[in-house]
């Protein structure tokens, strides 16, 4: 996982004293992990080289990076 994305997310959050914190910035980890088994179940259907995906809505952006990582041009859209 890319390490600016780490520390965007971190700007992002709540101080890490904050009672939600934890479980804020685990549910945007776990998107990105969501993201990646999503492309790994997509794979066995098709190739996703060079596909576009449009992320309408797309909360911290965990699905859009999974598949940004390698293989996507993503477009999000807030």
């Amino acid at each position: 996982m890319a390490k600016k994305y780490i520390e965007l997310l971190e700007e992002e959050l709540p101080p890490p004293k904050h009672k939600m914190y934890v479980m804020w910035r685990q549910y945007a980890l776990n998107a990105i992990k969501k993201g990646r088994l999503l492309k790994r179940i997509l794979s066995k259907f098709t190739s996703l080289n060079n596909i576009r995906i449009l992320d309408v809505w797309c909360g911290k952006g965990g699905i859009s990076i999974a598949f940004a990582e390698e293989v996507a041009n993503v477009f999000r859209e807030f």
